[in-house]
């Protein structure tokens, strides 16, 4: 009985929403001018709250060793904390009748947004994770038009279609590029664009709860959102303390700025139009944006891939300065004179495997490169470990010897030496097909690391000698297949050189075989 009549408590709201309540706590009595203040006011706290929230997700992002269902329980306790004294000083109820199933829907709403936000967050760029979140706008619209009777026209419906097509763009759902779904990761977007459908719910729910002190809101929804969100992490182990130092002041951070944030928010909501409240919390994305920058060095350019590989492959391909790795500066920069080499900001390595865990630990790409789960890393280091003495020496030695040096010298190989360097990969290669590769698509498990690039560039080299590493072997070249669709078609960009070595071998080959005969 008492869930009907808060039913139809929130029916009238709904149907009362247009107009400006003159019973709410922070809605006076207002003439026609006072009331465009007020919406001025609303709109300029929704975009307020963006900076809070903003910082919020940058904190979130940072904590990368905490799970994101432990985040949004601190996040929580935060929102509590400052709520409750507010609530005590205006002396008001904190589950008053008639309004229970709405702000316990409002809290369920809320703390699944938040948590899916946060999810999202950790398993995708920061400013991709915003701009799906944030087309919370055009649901709302509908929402609103549904359940507040708030105005949605054309234009709404062409923003949807925009909005629409902008998440696919962003998401890239492969059934529609045309790319495997092997590695593709589902759960960051699906986690995204649930967050906008139950953020939605919150918005409209929020604009039904006008008439409530924002501390009546807050209250409920931190108290239920921190018995949720620490159960789940307490179910899935991911609880646990804090470490002392930074972290613990980064937590706090995120307690103040949620707060700050969501008190905006609410009173923001209060005020103005669902609809506009939450077009205006999408300044949030030019935050995301900006923090991406400047904390997280991520790309903004085009997807898949990085800039940094595609910068690498640019000046590789156009620099045309051939020998420059024997000039002075290059020595300043790599006294080895050799490559590949990089200098990221001041940062200088000359080691291809340190070059590729220091890519991956410092710029934002999949997990499944080089995992963070200390036992997945451990197998993709146990590979590339090995493969130094392994695939990489013969398979290096046998295209230098039989290859590389009759080309430079223009003197032919000495036969009896490629003959030992040939066996001795033959058994390295066999030694791929048949432990690596025995039971496993990928050489350090299902998914695709930088393992499989190491070992697939190796694997190459062999070809421009003209001796064929896949005949006979299934596994690799099952392997091989994948790995070039993982990277097409920047495998094929990468591996021209490849392909003009081997024809400049070919056409030594068969000088050598006319002078010859």
């Amino acid at each position: 009985m008492a869930e009907r009549l808060e039913l139809v408590e929130f029916r009238n709201l709904v149907v009362e929403s247009e107009t400006p309540s003159t019973s709410s706590p922070l809605t006076p009595n207002v003439t026609s001018s006072p009331k465009t203040q007020i919406k001025i006011l609303g709109l300029l706290l929704a975009a307020i709250s963006s900076l809070f929230f903003s910082l919020s997700t940058l904190i979130v992002k940072w904590l990368d060793e905490m799970d994101p269902l432990e985040l949004a329980a601190i996040r929580f306790v935060g929102i509590l904390i400052p709520s409750v004294p507010i609530l005590i000083y205006k002396n008001q109820n904190p589950f008053p009748k008639g309004q229970r199933l709405m702000l316990l829907l409002r809290a369920f709403a809320g703390a699944t947004s938040v948590s899916l936000i946060f999810y999202a967050i950790r398993h995708m760029p920061l400013a991709d994770a915003s701009v799906i979140v944030f087309s919370v706008p055009v649901v709302v619209a509908i929402f609103a038009r549904i359940f507040l009777k708030e105005p949605c026209g054309l234009f709404h419906y062409f923003t949807l279609f925009l909005t629409m097509i902008g998440v696919l763009l962003i998401t890239r759902p492969p059934f529609l590029f045309g790319q495997s779904t092997k590695q593709y990761n589902f759960l960051g977007p699906l986690a995204a664009l649930l967050s906008t459908f139950f953020g939605a719910i919150v918005y409209i729910l929020l604009r039904a709860l006008k008439n409530l002190h924002f501390s009546v809101i807050l209250v409920t929804f931190a108290t239920y959102s921190i018995i949720q969100t620490t159960s789940m992490a307490w179910a899935t182990g991911h609880l646990r303390w804090p470490k002392c130092g930074t972290e613990r002041i980064l937590l706090i951070a995120l307690g103040i700025f949620s707060f700050s944030g969501q008190m905006l928010l609410t009173i923001a909501a209060q005020l103005e139009e669902a609809g506009l409240i939450a077009i205006a919390r999408t300044v949030d994305v030019v935050f995301a944006f900006l923090w991406q920058i400047i904390f997280f060095n991520e790309d903004l350019g085009d997807l898949p891939m990085g800039k940094s590989s595609r910068d690498t492959l640019y000046l590789y391909r156009n620099s045309g300065n051939y020998g420059e790795h024997l000039t002075k500066k290059f020595e300043s920069l790599n006294p080895f004179k050799k490559v590949p080499f990089i200098d990221d900001k001041g940062t200088v390595l000359i080691e291809s495997v340190a070059i590729l865990r220091y890519l991956c630990r410092t710029y934002n790409v999949a997990d499944h490169w080089y995992p963070k789960d200390i036992q997945k890393q451990a197998l993709v280091d146990q590979y590339l470990e090995w493969q130094h003495n392994n695939t990489r020496a013969h398979c290096t030695e046998y295209f230098r010897n039989k290859a590389l040096w009759p080309l430079k010298t223009g003197q032919a190989a000495n036969t009896e030496k490629v003959t030992i360097l040939e066996n001795r990969m033959i058994e390295n290669l066999n030694l791929l097909e048949n432990i690596w590769l025995k039971d496993k698509p990928f050489l350090c498990g299902d998914e695709i690391s930088v393992s499989d690039l190491v070992g697939a560039c190796e694997v190459e080299q062999p070809r421009i000698a003209g001796f064929d590493p896949l005949v006979n072997r299934p596994n690799l070249t099952k392997w091989i297949s994948k790995v070039k669709s993982e990277f097409s078609p920047f495998y094929e960009e990468a591996h021209q050189v490849v392909e003009q070595t081997a024809d400049e071998y070919k056409r030594y080959v068969n000088e050598l075989s006319k002078q010859i005969s």
